[in-house]
């Protein structure tokens, strides 16, 4: 059971990586300039709010690199 769990969050994490890295290549509004009426509720406005819309764009590219780094290390991990 535990393991089956593992299986499905690496994949949603490469998932949700490849898109954060898609979405931002392709300047979805929500990834790279969110309105400033959502930094209340959304992080990544409140980041563009503070560093601006270039610091969101490399951030995202980190952070969508570094969630399909675990997810593939936690795959090798379990089919190894």
């Amino acid at each position: 059971m535990e393991l089956k769990v593992l299986k499905i969050m690496s994949f949603v994490a490469l998932v949700f990586g490849v898109l954060m890295i898609i979405g931002t290549k392709s300047r979805w509004m929500i990834l790279v300039n969110p309105p400033e009426e959502w930094t209340g509720i959304y992080s990544h406005s409140k980041l563009k709010k503070i560093l601006g819309s270039d610091f969101l764009i490399g951030f995202n590219y980190v952070l969508g690199t570094l969630f399909i780094v675990v997810a593939l290390f936690f795959l090798w991990k379990i089919y190894k």
